[in-house]
């Protein structure tokens, strides 16, 4: 959505910054120069995946803030002349005045299970969406359950949006390669570093992809410690040598940022 707001701002003519914590990623001081927060700059630290995939994205026609102090950061861009700004999961940053709180809620698992952190995955009660100027419902094009509940506490207009496979990439010496056919590997193996897991198979599946198993086909341990992941392919009997991995664009930029040591992948390795 983050990527989608500014591509939209930007086909306006404004001028964007996006402004992110950089999960797990080393900050960006903005203020250290007028070259600091470009995707260039970008590309050579080690900035969380989310970051990385932002920039790839979008190149130099935004500029980052990233950091805890979205304060400090939003104020070094402004200074630069920016002037339209885009919170990456911003919606418990209470140090910044907001023109539009815009809630995202997945219908695949809306509202945590109804529990807050950490019995459940809520950060806050539901009664938080009373501040929402805008709900979008992902993940489907009508749930009329998730509606009712969100009436109950917000009187915000709702939308409904839908991931797509935008393509299909290879990646070679760490760095996305051109896009390939869905036919260029017979059977998959899918891992994502994404919330929800099961969503991005949906994708896939619907796109029309065929899926040999999900990540519970592999051995996949994400290093917290290092930011990084590490899988390891079981034994070439336990799948058919046909199926290749796949991976979302996000665990593919942590896949890039991982230490040499660490990259123990054995087969070929597509994006999405």
């Amino acid at each position: 959505m983050v990527l989608w707001i500014a591509q939209k701002l930007l086909a306006e003519g404004k001028s964007v910054g996006i402004l992110t914590r950089g999960y797990r990623g080393q900050p960006i001081p903005v203020s250290a120069g007028d070259e600091i927060g470009t995707a260039e700059e970008i590309k050579i630290t080690n900035s969380s995946d989310e970051v990385q995939m932002l920039a790839a994205r979008l190149g130099d026609r935004v500029r980052f803030g990233v950091g805890a102090n979205r304060f400090e950061n939003g104020s070094q861009l402004a200074a630069q002349g920016v002037n339209w700004f885009v919170l990456d999961d911003g919606f418990q940053h209470w140090h910044l005045e907001r023109n539009v709180d815009l809630v995202l809620i997945d219908a695949m698992t809306p509202f945590g299970g109804g529990q807050l952190l950490p019995a459940g995955r809520l950060r806050e009660p539901l009664t938080a969406l009373a501040r929402a100027d805008i709900v979008v419902i992902t993940r489907t094009e009508s749930s009329p359950g998730v509606e009712t509940t969100i009436r109950q506490y917000s009187s915000a207009p709702i939308f409904y949006a839908q991931p797509q496979l935008d393509s299909i990439r290879k990646i070679e010496a760490g760095r996305l390669a051109g896009p390939v056919s869905s036919g260029a590997a017979d059977r998959l193996f899918v891992f994502c570093a994404i919330g929800n897991p099961n969503g991005f198979i949906q994708t896939l599946s619907q796109s029309g992809v065929t899926i040999s198993g999900p990540a519970s086909g592999w051995l996949v341990s994400w290093v917290l410690a290092s930011g990084g992941a590490v899988a390891t392919l079981p034994p070439q009997a336990d799948h058919p040598s046909s199926a290749e991995p796949r991976t979302s664009e996000r665990a593919s930029g942590a896949r890039r940022s991982m230490p040499p040591s660490r990259k123990r992948f054995d087969e070929s390795i597509l994006a999405c």
